[in-house]
């Protein structure tokens, strides 16, 4: 079954720059949303989070206040060289003009560029199906 982050509606834990690295982004969600999909199927069969998961940016200038960027997600936008990754398969792995815009519920914004970015969940993360109806 492949798993898409939807990264709208999902809870973001906090967004740190690494001190001393050259421009490595950590955005760490308490709760990711995401659908699971079996192949060539038209709709999810499940939907949830998926905790831990950490969306990380190589060589990335970053604009916004990091802070300040906790929360919900309310809109979130992924490009690689120009076409956007609305809902990207995981594991994640994009080299070269990426982009990724991230508005959160509590009107912070922040514009993320980068030479790459991953995302892959961990050994430790678990799936929660959603109960919302």
């Amino acid at each position: 079954m492949d798993t898409l982050l939807v990264c709208a509606g999902s809870e973001v834990k906090g967004v740190e720059l690494d001190a001393g690295s050259a421009g490595v982004v950590h955005v760490r969600f308490s709760a990711a949303c995401v659908q699971r999909v079996a192949p060539g199927a038209l709709r999810p069969a499940e939907e949830g989070y998926l905790r831990p998961l950490e969306l990380v940016f190589h060589g990335a200038q970053v604009e916004g206040d990091l802070p300040a960027a906790l929360g919900t997600l309310a809109e979130a936008e992924l490009q690689h060289r120009g076409k956007p990754w609305r809902q990207p398969l995981l594991p994640l792995r994009l080299q070269g003009g990426v982009s990724a815009e991230l508005v959160f519920r509590n009107g912070t914004v922040l514009r993320i560029k980068a030479e790459s970015a991953s995302c892959a969940p961990g050994p430790g993360a678990v799936f929660q199906e959603s109960l919302a109806c």
